[in-house]
């Protein structure tokens, strides 16, 4: 097959000019709509800015280790010894949260909700 001879620009304004003629008005509309969304999102994706985060590595757990054949008396010795810093930091928690709820109450009734 023959490559068609090449054009000269006037020669191809004319024939774009002819074929959007013979078009219909409601199929030139959803043409320029489809290429003006095209567009949009092209300048959308180009102009974004990144949105990296910075790697964060995860965070380091330390377990105790205990031994397999412990008695239940060892158990509950450290339970005892644990009690007191679990109570502490339920308290803590029971805290923030009351202190959170308080803040939300009260942003509510500020925006009128």
């Amino acid at each position: 097959m023959a490559l068609p001879p090449i054009s000269s620009p006037k020669r191809l304004w004319q024939d774009l000019r002819e074929f959007y003629q013979s078009r219909q008005r409601h199929q030139l509309v959803f043409a320029a709509l489809s290429v003006a969304i095209t567009v949009s999102l092209g300048v959308q994706f180009y102009f974004q800015p990144e949105a990296r985060v910075p790697y964060k590595p995860p965070p380091v757990i330390y377990v105790k280790q205990w031994p397999g054949n412990r008695s239940d008396a060892i158990i509950r010795a450290q339970q005892m010894l644990d009690a007191p810093a679990e109570r502490k930091a339920r308290a803590e928690l029971k805290a923030a949260q009351a202190e959170q709820k308080r803040q939300a109450e009260a942003l509510k009734k500020a925006l009128g909700l």
